[in-house]
């Protein structure tokens, strides 16, 4: 990975929170999220997953999508990777 593509990496960090449930699985969610909905990407199996987290027992059976904050996500976590970010 480029100094360039590392500091990216680095600034686009600020606004996640990445957990490590075990030693091959992560999960991604934003630090400032206060959605009742909030988007959530999770490693697992050589693979990112992404959803909505806190529609169960909910009453609803959809919740609206923030596509410019799933893009973000879709971005950092390729980042991460270091795949192709755009």
């Amino acid at each position: 990975m480029s100094i360039k593509a590392n500091l990216m990496l680095l600034s686009m960090s600020a606004k996640f929170k990445v957990t490590s449930a075990s030693e091959d699985t992560y999960q991604v969610t934003f630090k400032d999220d206060q959605d009742d909905y909030p988007l959530q990407a999770v490693y697992e199996d050589g693979q990112w997953i992404y959803y909505m987290g806190g529609i169960y027992n909910s009453g609803l059976n959809w919740a609206e999508i923030d596509i410019k904050k799933l893009n973000e996500l879709i971005a950092f976590t390729k980042s991460l990777e270091g795949g192709d970010n755009k």
